[in-house]
């Protein structure tokens, strides 16, 4: 048995203009470490990957087992450098 939680960013702006109703971002953490002590086989999905701190791989790999991470393109790829400025 594995635990999975889809985390997609450690920026709280960020979470907010793409899941605004997903649980806080710490309570998800707090999950994983909870798990992590008890023993429980973890798994962090990043998907969408999202912008993030610099941090967010080190937080994300001292509580988790297994890391899976997706990407998300807003348009067809051609100009997604540009919506990223837009959005961050």
């Amino acid at each position: 048995m594995r635990v999975s939680l889809t985390i997609e960013t450690d920026r709280k702006d960020i979470r907010k203009l793409f899941t605004p109703v997903a649980p806080p971002i710490q309570a998800s953490l707090k999950t994983l470490e909870i798990l992590k002590e008890a023993g429980v086989p973890t798994q962090a999905t990043v998907a969408p990957l999202l912008p993030s701190s610099e941090d967010f791989p080190n937080i994300l790999a001292s509580l988790v087992n297994r890391l899976c991470i997706d990407h998300y393109f807003m348009e067809d790829g051609r100009n997604i450098w540009g919506w990223f400025r837009r959005v961050v």
